[in-house]
């Protein structure tokens, strides 16, 4: 009885499968997500394993035409003979024939390992979308309007609204820069004009321009003034000026060098040539647009003297 258990057990033993654990690897395909029609699409096929492999690539000859491959023989087949090569990657390209959606994917594959048992690979696949130009152009967004639109530090009025395109600000004499901030509604969007800026005293336009994908825009406006320190009014020609109370903001004319004068117990700037024997002052219009006259005309107009013997008029030297 002893003799028949151990021979069940040899027996048993004899029909008992064998488990090998198969080498694996993986293949990866990788290319664009879209492309237009007439343009050269490129895609990587890598293959990882420690095995030999002939390994085939399919894709849709109704929307691809291969151009070049650095397969054998500048084919889809790929083909490796060489044992303990851990991956190898190869590219093939292809032109773009006609609007669809391609998908380049992994056919028919033997790959085995140096016993000569099979590999087990996981295959991948690409799809591509493929468009015309038009088709692109059509689905591109004509939004052009801000979220949102601010001067950092400050309240403009009214307030944003991306149907409103133009808003003020008034700041105080010391404040020489101010930063614009503005977000585009639409992420494809392009603004132009936003960031810091410099401030001149009086009126300062600053536009801000938000281009749509499809390639209109909208232009928003922003004026911003600065007050004057101490302003000097004047009127001119029964309109109102004031006298411009900075150098650098004066016109720049050959043969004038710049000098001050006295108004009004004021230190003003002003140009004076001796070539012409004229000294001439700045005045500046609500708008800020800068003009300059003979020193003492200004004078007589707010003096008002009828008696002056000497007719207002405008004095702009040439550059």
């Amino acid at each position: 009885m002893k003799r028949l258990r151990i021979l069940g057990v040899l027996l048993l033993t004899l029909f008992l499968p064998v488990f090998v654990k198969a080498e694996s690897g993986s293949i990866s395909v990788s290319g664009p997500n879209a492309a237009v029609v007439g343009s050269t699409i490129s895609v990587n096929v890598k293959l990882s394993t420690g095995a030999s492999w002939q390994v085939d690539l399919n894709y849709d000859k109704s929307l691809l035409q291969l151009t070049s491959s650095s397969a054998e023989g500048g084919g889809t087949y790929m083909v490796n003979t060489t044992s303990g090569n851990p991956s190898r990657s190869y590219n093939f390209k292809f032109k773009a024939l006609k609007s669809g959606t391609a998908t380049i994917s992994i056919g028919s594959q033997y790959v085995v390992a140096d016993d000569f048992s099979a590999v087990s690979m996981a295959g991948g696949s690409k799809s591509i979308r493929i468009q015309t130009q038009a088709e692109i152009e059509a689905s591109y967004s004509d939004d052009a309007t801000l979220r949102s639109l601010s001067v950092e530090g400050f309240e403009i009025t009214p307030s944003f609204d991306k149907k409103v395109y133009e808003y003020n600000l008034e700041v105080e004499n010391d404040v020489e820069k101010v930063n614009i901030v503005a977000n585009k509604n639409n992420g494809n969007a392009r603004v132009d004009g936003a960031g810091e800026k410099e401030l001149k005293e009086g009126s300062n336009k600053f536009e801000i321009v938000v281009t749509a994908q499809k390639g209109n825009s909208l232009t928003y406006t922003i004026n911003i003034t600065r007050k004057e320190l101490n302003p000097i009014s004047v009127i001119v020609d029964n309109k109102n000026y004031t006298i411009v109370r900075k150098i650098d903001d004066l016109p720049k004319y050959f043969g004038f060098t710049e000098i001050t004068v006295n108004y009004n117990g004021e230190e003003i700037p002003a140009l004076r040539s001796d070539i012409v024997n004229k000294t001439i002052v700045g005045v500046k219009d609500e708008s800020g647009n800068i003009s300059t006259y003979i020193f003492i005309y200004v004078i007589r107009n707010i003096l008002n003297n009828p008696d002056f013997p000497i007719t207002f008029s405008v004095y702009n030297p040439k550059m």
